[in-house]
């Protein structure tokens, strides 16, 4: 059984090297790939980088026969191109270093010459340069592809947030619609019974549960009192007998009703498993107004009672003048401070 071939990681030495070396050579480097339709010179091209490997090795791509050759590959490909021409030019170099020792070991020199000589150390130099800052490009063409990959990805993001904070948006404007003042009950002329009972009233003594009380029940979010009604008399409730409909604190709604029908209310809607919560909207611990959380408790329970009693003010403001009077009492009653007008 053979092992699988094991890949060469070349470092990063190795790898800038490698760079400088495809790029001053890569003209005259021949692909091996397939030599049947390829083995064609100067068609070898940079193609991208493993990120799976460690430091990242480059790769190279020949545009004629699409094949892909890996770091270590290509290092081969370019000592062997290297080996041959080395092994013609290295007399010739020898020679030459040679004959410039030679030149510069004369006293006497001709201006050409040293002119000559001065030229090619200065070319020297610049190409020295060249090599130090095509590998630096090579790098910050790396690092600019990266920042442009990490743009796209926080754009993207961006798009997505904005999307969720409009939605979001959207969402609290329903919930915080303004609540619709209740209008006033609609006067219907009474027929001769209701008429008969209505003036038989006055002559009777009020009855034990005299009396109106708000029941608070669970409520996710605020809605408009004609949504809220409209939903109440699809849950069967008697919208006739429900005065007003207020929310006192958050995810609490409460609903003004007479004494007698309480038990009405409670059991049509105990049917759909809407259950009242235990509220006293004269808690201090109710005024969740964050201008008011420094204060003492003391403080926080009496702003209390003038919340409550502004609430009270608006329901008996949009109720009939024969319960408004009623109504007021109750609240005098409960809130403990009167109320004016």
């Amino acid at each position: 059984m053979t092992k699988p071939a094991t890949t060469v990681l070349l470092s990063e030495p190795d790898i800038e090297v490698l760079y400088s070396t495809f790029e001053n050579k890569r003209s005259t480097l021949i692909c091996p790939g397939n030599k049947e339709t390829c083995n064609q010179k100067g068609t070898m091209r940079l193609h991208g980088k493993n990120k799976g490997q460690n430091p990242p090795q480059p790769q190279f791509r020949c545009s004629k026969c699409t094949s892909v050759f890996n770091a270590f590959k290509m290092q081969q490909l370019l000592n062997s191109s290297s080996s041959v021409n080395d092994k013609t030019d290295l007399d010739t170099n020898a020679t030459d270093m040679d004959f410039l020792e030679e030149i510069s070991s004369f006293d006497s020199q001709p201006e050409q010459i040293q002119f000559i000589l001065k030229e090619l150390q200065s070319q020297k130099e610049q190409l020295k340069q060249h090599t130090s800052q095509f590998i630096e490009l090579n790098k910050l063409r790396e690092e600019l592809e990266s920042a442009h990959i990490r743009i796209a990805e926080l754009e993207e993001k961006n798009k997505e947030l904005r999307q969720k904070l409009a939605q979001q948006t959207t969402k609290e404007k329903d919930s915080q619609v303004a609540e619709m003042d209740f209008p006033p009950l609609t006067q219907h002329s009474p027929s001769s019974q209701n008429s008969t009972a209505t003036a038989a009233r006055a002559f009777q003594r009020p009855s034990t549960t005299h009396g109106f009380q708000y029941i608070y029940f669970p409520s996710k979010a605020r809605m408009p009192v004609g949504r809220m009604r409209a939903s109440l008399r699809q849950l069967g409730a008697d919208n006739s007998r429900i005065l007003d409909i207020q929310y006192p604190a958050r995810q609490t709604i409460g609903l003004l009703v007479h004494n007698d029908f309480a038990k009405d209310l409670l059991e049509t809607l105990k049917q759909v498993d809407i259950l009242p919560v235990d509220f006293d909207p004269l808690d201090p611990k109710f005024v969740h107004d964050p201008k008011y959380q420094d204060l003492p408790e003391a403080e926080k329970a009496n702003i209390a009672h003038e919340l409550q009693g502004q609430r009270a003010k608006k329901a008996i403001k949009f109720i009939r003048a024969l319960l408004s009077t009623q109504l007021r009492e109750t609240f005098k009653r409960k809130v403990g401070s009167p109320l004016r007008n």
